[in-house]
């Protein structure tokens, strides 16, 4: 049976030497939305659709998608509640949608259980990526390398006292599958491991990463006032958005260090800032900010002791070739009657 994907066109190297002969691939080219449409859709004089297929930058006429049973969501294709509407609706024969993205908070759910489709995201793919990523930001921060990287730049020799690890203690803000990473990580290198759970009753104390595990809604000031490293990692939804505010920064330690993997919602950028300035905690690091991509006139850029990693977390050179594994093995799963991997809707 030959069925019809809809796929980035960054996967066509891997399409065409596989050679396939029962997934036909169509490409498409996402494209950032200019100002001048922005603008055009914002006063109505640019509908969504317009606008949606400008953004996905299909070669070749609208038609094609009609057979289409499968669709690769690329994390470049942004799209938002009304125009996801919009290009499912061009697409009567699809079934299933992978996002290569673990989250999934910034598409409508509604717009695929009504058409009956089939989401995932990508599981647990880039967990060890954004694991990494923070393990980075640990080390960064213990052994003062933007401090070092900042004397570079002046021309100032000076030896600066750095921080041992082991026997510190890191509190991981969610305990799904980067938080499990993390805690692998941290504790391999001699760091405290705690997590803060919805669920803390589903870790044993066998087999556990975490040396304690606490409810995150009666535990976390605890674990805030007691950490060195406070690792944020909880997805983004009606209950944690806002999750780290004023009072909650305020309650860790003036030489803690925070981390950020979660979407910027979640930590209150303006209070992050404000703790900062006044050297009421002593670093942060975010890699998604409340807005991507960052403007060049965004005060974030000039907060002291604030590190931005430009949303690179799960950024990979194996990225587009792990997501054409994932979306291949799930395609071939529904065509033998299966489910794909991942399902979230």
């Amino acid at each position: 049976m030959l069925v019809t994907v809809l796929v980035p066109s960054c996967s066509r190297i891997f399409f065409e030497c596989s050679r396939m002969s029962d997934i036909e691939p169509i490409f498409y080219t996402p494209n950032d939305e200019g100002l001048i449409d922005k603008v055009g859709r914002k006063f109505g004089l640019r509908d969504s659709q317009s606008t949606m297929w400008t953004r996905l930058g299909l070669a070749g006429g609208r038609e094609q998608l009609r057979n289409v049973y499968a669709m690769w969501l690329s994390p470049a294709l942004y799209l938002p509640s009304q125009q996801i509407r919009c290009l499912i609706g061009e697409m009567p024969s699809l079934r299933w949608v992978y996002s290569q993205m673990a989250g999934v908070d910034h598409l409508d759910l509604d717009a695929f259980r009504e058409r009956n489709i089939i989401l995932s995201n990508n599981g647990n793919l880039s967990s060890r990526r954004v694991a990494e990523m923070i393990l980075a930001c640990i080390f960064a921060h213990a052994k003062r390398l933007p401090m070092h990287f900042a004397l570079q730049q002046r021309r100032k020799w000076q030896s600066l006292p750095s921080d041992d690890l082991r026997g510190e203690t890191v509190a991981i803000l969610g305990t799904g599958n980067i938080g499990q990473e993390v805690a692998i990580m941290c504790k391999a290198v001699g760091l405290h491991v705690a997590g803060a759970s919805r669920n803390p009753e589903k870790f044993g104390k066998h087999n556990s990463p975490y040396d304690e595990v606490v409810a995150i809604n009666s535990g976390l000031d605890r674990l805030l006032a007691e950490a060195d490293y406070v690792v944020v990692s909880v997805p983004l939804n009606k209950i944690t958005k806002g999750m780290v505010g004023r009072a909650e920064l305020r309650k860790m330690k003036q030489t803690a260090c925070l981390i950020s993997v979660a979407r910027g919602e979640v930590v209150v950028e303006s209070e992050l800032a404000s703790v900062l300035r006044d050297r009421s905690i002593d670093s942060a690091f975010i890699d998604r900010p409340s807005q991507v991509p960052l403007k060049w006139w965004s005060g974030l850029y000039s907060v002291p002791n604030l590190f931005i990693t430009h949303y690179s977390a799960t950024n990979s050179t194996r990225v587009t070739n792990d997501g054409f594994e994932q979306f291949v093995h799930g395609v071939r799963s529904m065509l033998d009657g299966g489910q794909p991997p991942n399902k979230v809707a």
